[in-house]
C-alpha cells in the first residue's frame, strides 16, 4: 500500500525471498541501503526469540523517539535560519538595487563621502559586477559541504570545535548521549549482547571523538572491565552516566538504567530547545 515506489519494490522483493524460504532478517539485510543493521539485528531477535511482532512494535517506538528529538531541535533552529536567510537576502536587495540609485545622488553633491558610505558603495559595485563569482563561489561551497561532510577526519574536526564551545557542548551532548543510551536500552532489552549492542549503537552517533571513546570502552569490556566503569574513563560523558550504569548493572537491570538516562536526556533536550527558541525570538527581532 505504500505510494513510495522504491520501498513498495523492496517490500516485495522481502515477501518473495520469505516465499522462498529466507527469514524476515534475511530479506532485510539483501537492502542495507534501506534497513540499517540495528534494524535488521533487532529483527533477528525476535525471530529468535519467538516475539517478531513485538519487536517490530518496539522498532517503531525506538524510532518514533528519535524522531521526535529531532523535530525538537530542527524546530528550534529553523526561525533563526528563516532570519537568517531573510537578512541576508535584505542586504543583497539594498546592495542590487537600492544602491545603486542612491549612488547618482551622492554623484550630483560633489562632497567627500564618509569612509563607511564609500565602504558601503563599493560592496555594492562588487555584488552588482561580480554576482557570477559570488554564485559560483557558493555553489562550489556546496558541493565542498557535502563531499566533506562524508570524510571521517572532516566529521572529527567539526565534532572537536563544537565540543569546545561550553553551551554547545553541553547540548550536543545530551542529544548524543540520549541517542546512545536509548539505543542501548532498546537493544538490551531486545536480548543483544551487551558487545554487539555497542557495535550497533556507536555508529548512530554523529560525534567521532565520542565514537572513539565508546569504541575503547566497548574493547575493555571484552577483555573483562564492566561497563560503567570503562564509561568513568571517558571525559566526554558526563559523570551522572557511569554511575547510574554502574548502579544499574549490580542491580542487574543495566537495560532499565540506561532507559531511565535516556528520557532524563529526552526531558532536558525539549527544555533547552524550548529555552533557546525562547531567548533567540527577542534577540533575532532586536536589531530590527
Amino acid at each position: 500500500k505504500t505510494r513510495n515506489a522504491k520501498l513498495a519494490y523492496v517490500l516485495s522483493d522481502i515477501a518473495l525471498n520469505i516465499r522462498n524460504g529466507k527469514t524476515f532478517s534475511a530479506g532485510l539485510e539483501d537492502h542495507p541501503d534501506i534497513f540499517e543493521p540495528l534494524y535488521t539485528a533487532m529483527a533477528r531477535a525476535g525471530e529468535e526469540g519467538g516475539s517478531i511482532r513485538e519487536m517490530l512494535a518496539e522498532m517503531a517506538d525506538y524510532y518514533r523517539k528519535q524522531e521526535d528529538i529531532a523535530l525538537k531541535v530542527r524546530g528550534a533552529l529553523t526561525y533563526p535560519a528563516v532570519m537568517l536567510v531573510a537578512g541576508i537576502g535584505t542586504v543583497i536587495f539594498v546592495l542590487t538595487f537600492v544602491l545603486p540609485k542612491i549612488k547618482v545622488l551622492f554623484k550630483d553633491m560633489h562632497t567627500a563621502l564618509p569612509l563607511p558610505t564609500v565602504i558601503v558603495l563599493k560592496l555594492s559595485e562588487m555584488v552588482q559586477n561580480g554576482w557570477p563569482v559570488i554564485l559560483a563561489i557558493a555553489v562550489l561551497g556546496a558541493l565542498s559541504w557535502q563531499s566533506l561532510r562524508r570524510m571521517a577526519a572532516f566529521r572529527r574536526a567539526v565534532g572537536q570545535v563544537i565540543f569546545a564551545l561550553p553551551w554547545v557542548r553541553e547540548f550536543a551532548l545530551k542529544i548524543e548521549m540520549q541517542r546512545f543510551t536509548r539505543t542501548m536500552s532498546f537493544l538490551l532489552e531486545g536480548g543483544i549482547p551487551i558487545l554487539r549492542a555497542l557495535e550497533l549503537a556507536i555508529p548512530t552517533l554523529s560525534n567521532e571523538t565520542l565514537k572513539d571513546d565508546l569504541g575503547k570502552c566497548k574493547d575493555m569490556i571484552a577483555d573483562g572491565a564492566t561497563f560503567g566503569d570503562t564509561l568513568r574513563r571517558s571525559v566526554l560523558i558526563p559523570d551522572i552516566v557511569p554511575s547510574l550504569v554502574a548502579v544499574g548493572e549490580e542491580a542487574g537491570a543495566l537495560a532499565q538504567s540506561l532507559r531511565d538516562i535516556a528520557e532524563t536526556y529526552e526531558q532536558e533536550i525539549g527544555e533547552s530547545t524550548k529555552a533557546m527558541s525562547t531567548l533567540l525570538e527577542p534577540l533575532l527581532i532586536l536589531p530590527e
